[in-house]
């Protein structure tokens, strides 16, 4: 029984005496505060794990940050109708995200309802090339015919979904005549 009370007085103790970083006007920054602050910028950084100079960054812009506060209480920004709205739309986000959070938490998809769902959706999923090729080096007989298996290839599935561009049309006219160009360098298509 008296070990129980103990461990219980410790585990207190050791929450109440969080690290304190430095004091401003009399209120504490703690370590919790840094690793908070750090959160919202990069969410898997820690406090303990910065280095010297990082640590001492975070350090001085919470303590800018707490006299800053201090700045817009003492002008009476808390008092302003503006600060009441900006408040309230708070609020109400905090409670749609709470509130998002613990639906999220009740949800249980499976990885077959997660396919069926793609595979009946899929072109909500599609997206358009980010890159095209302008040039094609192929300086051997080799490397040649594998980019003509690659094209062809990208060249069919253009085809099928009917997005084939002029461009396309140009350039496979020019593969299928199988000139040699590793004698005259990179070939341009321009």
């Amino acid at each position: 029984m008296y070990r129980v009370v103990f461990i219980n007085i410790l585990f207190s103790f050791s929450l109440l005496a969080s690290e304190i970083l430095a004091t401003v006007n009399g209120k504490a920054i703690t370590r919790e505060d840094a690793d908070r602050f750090l959160a919202k910028t990069f969410p898997s950084a820690k406090y303990s794990s910065l280095n010297e100079r990082q640590r001492e960054e975070v350090l001085n812009k919470l303590i800018d940050r707490e006299l800053y506060l201090e700045i817009a209480k003492r002008d009476g920004v808390d008092r302003e109708p503006i600060f009441a709205k900006e408040l309230d739309k708070l609020k109400e986000n905090l409670m749609l995200d709470i509130w998002m959070k613990k639906s999220v938490e009740n949800i249980d998809v499976s990885i077959d309802e997660a396919r069926e769902y793609y595979r009946s959706h899929s072109k909500k999923f599609y997206r358009p090339a980010l890159a095209h090729a302008r040039h094609i080096l192929g300086y051997s007989n080799h490397s040649r015919r594998k980019a003509w298996r690659i094209f062809i290839r990208q060249f069919r599935r253009k085809r099928e979904k009917g997005i084939l561009r002029k461009e396309g049309r140009i350039l496979l006219r020019r593969f299928r005549q199988r000139k040699d160009y590793s004698n005259q360098g990179p070939l341009s298509l321009a």
